[in-house]
C-alpha cells in the first residue's frame, strides 16, 4: 500500500477514482481495493482515449508510464489534460 497526496510524483494516477481513497493497492492482494481506487480514475479515463496505458501492466521495460525517465511520469494523465502529479477527483 502507498498513501498519497496531492501534488505526490506518481508514476500514474490510476488510484484517485472519485470512491478510492488516495491509496495504491496491489490488485492481486487486494482486489476490490484496487478496482474501487481505479474506477473513474485518471487512468480509467486515459484508457478510453488511449490503449497504451494498458502497457503498464506488462514487463517494465515496456511501460508506458514509468519511474524513470520523469518525461513517463503521469503520462496518462496527461492524455486526457489532467495534472501529471497526484490529485484527487
Amino acid at each position: 500500500m502507498l498513501d498519497s497526496k496531492t501534488g505526490d510524483r506518481v508514476t500514474c494516477n490510476r488510484y484517485n477514482g472519485p470512491y478510492g481513497n488516495n491509496t495504491y493497492y496491489d490488485k492481486f492482494k487486494h482486489p476490490v481495493k484496487a478496482a474501487k481506487n481505479f474506477f473513474k480514475s485518471d487512468c480509467d479515463y486515459a484508457l478510453v482515449k488511449s490503449k497504451a496505458c494498458l502497457k503498464d501492466y506488462g514487463p517494465a521495460k515496456y511501460r508506458y508510464c514509468a519511474w524513470s525517465p520523469k518525461s513517463k511520469n503521469g503520462k496518462c494523465s496527461g492524455i486526457i489534460k489532467h495534472k501529471k502529479t497526484f490529485h484527487r477527483h
